[in-house]
């Protein structure tokens, strides 16, 4: 079963590099070539032309961040510290939050599977997307660590927070599903999703896995107090 998951994810991840190339390829393309021909369309008045300009320039925009969501470069040309030095700064730019990365020095040069290195970029990537659209917080901190042979993402905003539910089914019914889509990843790798929270106490959601070769857990680090240990079905802790 961890096998076919680990294939899911990345079916998944190949169409997501799919759409990005195809929207990069045509819509993105002849945006700019529309801009390019703006100059020279007669009858246009010189501020419908700017207008115009300004719109398509909005347009292109988007679609570039759309592709970097869907499939950023970095992450496979350079690696999961820059990816994610890009994402948290674009959080910075395009919100009003304060957002800053740590990376341990002595992660820098060690050697994370593909795999891992998408899983993580992706449970950093919904993170910081929660407390920038839910969280009403006004900072978030992330920190790349090593735990031994794992990798260790933590994502902690000083938002609103939220009540833990009696089970682990009931973040679904409470409208967290990105939480669930994250502990799944997670789990895919054999990895865990630890998360951390209380109402106007902000939250924490901590990802580990192994860097090399992904295997399932058998224990984990003692809990605390408002914990939700999704690698256990049953794993909610007051």
């Amino acid at each position: 079963m961890q096998e076919l998951n680990r294939r899911l994810l990345i079916a998944e991840e190949e169409e997501r590099r799919r759409l990005a190339a195809d929207l990069h390829d045509d819509p993105l393309q002849r945006i700019m070539l529309l801009m390019r021909h703006m100059d020279t369309c007669p009858g246009v008045r010189r501020s419908q032309n700017v207008e115009c300009r300004k719109l398509a320039d909005e347009v292109a925009t988007t679609l570039r961040r759309v592709c970097a969501d869907f499939h950023p470069p970095l992450l496979e040309d350079l690696g999961l510290g820059p990816a994610l030095e890009w994402l948290v700064d674009n959080v910075a730019k395009s919100s009003k939050l304060s957002a800053r990365l740590s990376i341990d020095a002595d992660l820098r040069n060690c050697e994370i599977s593909q795999e891992v290195q998408i899983a993580v970029f992706r449970v950093a990537q919904e993170a910081l997307n929660n407390a920038v659209r839910h969280a009403d917080a006004a900072t978030v901190n992330a920190r790349l660590s090593r735990r031994l042979q794992s990798v260790v993402l933590s994502v902690r905003d000083d938002g609103r927070g939220f009540s833990l539910p009696e089970s682990l089914s009931d973040l679904s019914a409470d409208g967290h599903m990105g939480l669930l889509g994250m502990r799944e990843r997670m789990l895919m790798l054999g990895g865990k999703l630890e998360i951390y929270t209380a109402p106007e106490q902000g939250t924490e959601v901590v990802a580990v896995a192994e860097m090399r070769s992904p295997r399932a857990r058998q224990s984990g680090p003692h809990k605390r107090a408002g914990q939700i240990d999704v690698e256990d079905e049953a794993g909610v802790v007051r």
